[in-house]
């Protein structure tokens, strides 16, 4: 975890995150199997602060 968050605070890098993975962070703190320090509805302020680019799925790329 050190390592991610040294790369995403060295602003040299672009950072993405499928949307989906924020869904499933939803989903593991709702059910309490993933604890995050600060309430879900804040994460996308830690995303918008960090530049990281949320990138949309669209049904392309579901089929192989």
């Amino acid at each position: 975890m050190e390592l991610a968050r040294k790369l995403i605070e060295n602003n040299t890098y672009d950072i993405f995150i499928i949307i989906d993975n924020l869904w499933e962070i939803s989903i593991k703190t709702a059910l309490g199997k993933l604890y995050i320090s600060n309430n879900y509805s804040t994460i996308i302020n830690d995303v918008t602060e960090n530049n990281i680019e949320i990138l949309p799925i669209s049904f392309d790329y579901t089929v192989i």
